[in-house]
């Protein structure tokens, strides 16, 4: 949360506490000009638009207010929200070896069995990399112990209004951006680590931009500005016909990664693999995908 340079006092080893005496367990600095005026050290170039670090946990270091930092404290409640529940057997491993993990993963979901056993032996795993949705979500745990490694003391950016405004400040008035080009270009290390590509972050800032996503694949998204001069209307699923629907899944179905095509598919795999604004229109008008198939 914003606090006042003149209301923190920086303990050393990234512990802070204010001087009305709440502790904090992680500080992180946010500079919105030059970060060098700040007068903390190792901290990267300044950018066009701004540039997050963690604020050095060895001395004191007073903030100059006029050259525009803003010092945000997280919480612990924070830091685990975004980088805890992870396993032991995951935490051991240091940021190559994380690194490397997460590429197996994605051979783990093309290649089957195969491959799971043999990412579990080379990586000392305690099971067998999990397969269908448990994929996913132990690929969230080993990007969360990357991000434990990578950022150990949090960045700002894991407060997702932050993150949401500084995508607001950044993008053109005037025209629609690709989310994961705009991720790439726009953002520094932390914020692109830390950016979920998920309809839940993309569609909760409904206020501050109008988000499109593509009926190729559920990981196409564009964003635009809400005050953007040009905005077109709001998409809706009164904008598909049943016909558009059935398109979209053959569209979606046939080989890729999720999609196996020399066996059936199961229906709850393809309601998963289909766009937001498609899939709300099967559950509006369909009691189950198999009805409209």
């Amino acid at each position: 949360r914003p606090c006042d340079a003149e209301d923190l006092i920086v303990l050393g080893d990234g512990i802070a506490e204010t001087r009305s005496g709440r502790t904090v367990a992680h500080v992180a600095t946010l500079f919105m000009q030059d970060p060098a005026a700040s007068g903390l050290p190792n901290l990267a170039p300044a950018t066009p638009t701004m540039t997050a670090d963690l604020v050095d946990p060895s001395a004191e270091h007073p903030v100059d207010m006029s050259q525009g930092a803003v010092r945000f404290l997280l919480s612990e409640q924070e830091i685990n929200a975004t980088m805890g529940g992870v396993p032991a057997d995951v935490a051991a491993l240091n940021l190559d070896d994380l690194r490397h993990l997460l590429r197996d993963l994605q051979l783990c979901r093309k290649e089957g069995n195969t491959q799971r056993f043999e990412t579990q032996k080379r990586f000392g795993l305690r099971k067998a990399v999990p397969k269908g949705p448990g994929l996913a979500k132990f690929k969230h745990k080993v990007i969360r112990a990357t991000l434990r490694q990578r950022f150990p003391r949090g960045t700002v950016f894991m407060d997702r209004n932050v993150l949401a405004h500084f995508i607001f400040d950044s993008l053109p008035l005037d025209a629609a951006v690709d989310v994961l080009k705009y991720r790439q270009a726009n953002l520094p290390e932390d914020g692109r680590t830390v950016f979920p590509i998920s309809s839940d972050f993309i569609c909760g800032f409904k206020h501050l931009w109008q988000a499109q996503q593509g009926v190729a694949s559920s990981g196409d998204w564009s964003i635009q500005r809400r005050d953007s001069p040009n905005l077109p209307p709001d998409p809706s699923i009164d904008d598909f016909t049943e016909d558009d629907i059935v398109g979209i899944i053959l569209t979606c179905a046939p080989g890729g990664d999720r999609f196996d095509p020399d066996r059936p598919t199961s229906y709850s795999t393809v309601m998963s693999a289909l766009p937001e604004l498609p899939r709300q229109w099967v559950r509006h008008h369909h009691k189950h995908l198999r009805e409209l198939m």
